[in-house]
């Protein structure tokens, strides 16, 4: 994710935080005065330790338009197409699928595991 920085801002697909009333106020007002902007969608932003409440926007841009909001707001970040709605735009850690190896990699030696296939061959027949 990568901010855009220019000003006017050009055709695209953004993102920003508006995290308390006199921000959201400002990005709404930006908005109803540039009918080269569309706003995607909105949602309401959970409260954390900086902010106590605020507003996710995504918007499109159709044609370049002036931002000026950069000191109060920041810089909108550039959306990627897979973004659709607040939950995409924050980094989630990537969990691997546990493999047989991270089940059996502390085994040291081929008697620990030539036990563990005994024991195993044991409880499936004793079922039987």
């Amino acid at each position: 994710m990568a901010l855009e920085k220019r000003d006017p801002l050009p055709i695209g697909r953004y993102w920003i935080d508006a995290t308390n009333g006199e921000h959201e106020l400002l990005f709404e007002s930006w908005l109803a005065l540039h009918n080269t902007v569309a706003l995607v969608k909105s949602q309401p932003l959970e409260s954390g330790l900086l902010f106590e409440e605020g507003t996710w926007y995504l918007f499109e841009v159709t044609a370049p338009t002036p931002w000026g909001l950069a000191e109060k707001l920041g810089w909108p970040t550039i959306a990627e197409p897979d973004v659709q709605a607040k939950d995409d735009t924050v980094d989630k850690p990537v969990v691997p699928e546990p493999t047989l190896e991270d089940f059996f990699g502390g085994i040291q030696s081929g008697a620990t595991m030539l036990l563990l296939v005994l024991v195993a061959g044991y409880l499936l027949t004793k079922n039987k």
